[in-house]
Formats: C-alpha cells, sequence, structure tokens
C-alpha cells in the first residue's frame, strides 16, 4: 500500500516515534526545509518543524545518520555519510508505504555528487561503487553531476586528472 503522509502532524509523529525508539533526541527548527544537523555523540538531531515532504525527510534523513551508526572519526568521507543516511531514510519510506518524490532522490543524488567530487579533489582514487552508481543513475545541469558523468566510473574509478596532485 502506498500513500503520502498527509498532515504535518503526522509528519512530526513519525519522527518523534521514530527518533523514541532509538533513544534520539530532536530540536525542531524553522532555519528553513533541508537545513539539518545530527550530534552524533549526544544522539541529537536539530531538524526542520516537518510542513511538507522536504523537511519530513531532511528529519528522517538526519536521524539515519545516528541510526545507521555514523561515529566522529570513523574513517568514512562525507559523501559515504551522506548516502548512507540517504538510503535509511528511502528505505524508511518505502517500508512504510511512503512515496519518495524523484525531486527529492534528485536533490539528495545532488548533495551525494558534490561530496563525492569533493573528496576527488582531495586525492580520492576512487569511491565506493554502490554510491558511484547511484550518482551516475541521472544527470542534469548540475555542476557535479556534469563531473561525475566525466570523470567517475560505474566501479567508482575517478579518472586520474580529477585528483589531486601529487
Amino acid at each position: 500500500m502506498i500513500f503520502w503522509v498527509q498532515a504535518s502532524g503526522k509528519y512530526r509523529a513519525v519522527l518523534e516515534e521514530e527518533a523514541a525508539k532509538h533513544k534520539i533526541r530532536i530540536q525542531f527548527h524553522n532555519k528553513g526545509a533541508q537545513w539539518g544537523r545530527a550530534a552524533l555523540d549526544w544522539k541529537m538531531v536539530w531538524i526542520p518543524t516537518p510542513a511538507r515532504f522536504a523537511s519530513f525527510f531532511t528529519g528522517l534523513h538526519e536521524l539515519g545518520h545516528i541510526i545507521v551508526g555514523h561515529k566522529r572519526g570513523d574513517g568514512k568521507p562525507e559523501y559515504l555519510w551522506e548516502y548512507e543516511a540517504f538510503d535509511w531514510a528511502r528505505k524508511y519510506c518505502q517500508q512504510h508505504g511512503i512515496v519518495v518524490p524523484a525531486r527529492t532522490v534528485d536533490y539528495e543524488r545532488e548533495i551525494i555528487a558534490e561530496k563525492a567530487h569533493a573528496s576527488a579533489k582531495e586525492g580520492s582514487k576512487s569511491i565506493d561503487s554502490v554510491v558511484a552508481r547511484f550518482i551516475l543513475q541521472k544527470h542534469n545541469g548540475h555542476p557535479d553531476l556534469k563531473w561525475a558523468k566525466e570523470r567517475l566510473t560505474s566501479q567508482g574509478r575517478i579518472r586520474a586528472n580529477q585528483r589531486k596532485p601529487v
């Protein structure tokens, strides 16, 4: 069964229930629908007060950082953290019959591509192949998706001229 969670009150209840299940504290804000932060060590998130799907998904994404076990200093690159939190939020929605709009997936793809591109600029020779394939699934005018199309293989290899000189 697929449905849209209709009211902002339901969005908030879903976020609060999931946070309580994992003993995560929530601080709601009104800074914008796509601004969120996770304090990993404190098991606390700052997320937008959910009004529409974008703010709801941002909340799920930030909860996802803690629920998948991200830890400061774990050695994972930022693009992988972002992908894992996105993937958890997307799977949560799928498991609960909540439709994730394509524009939300595309927005997340752009952010993850931006972080992967930054890794390449810092000298990374490759990125996770699952993440590479996700990034390469769609191309629009976004500069980091353009970079990916030109410089990233589906196996995650970054072509040499995009890496930081040694």
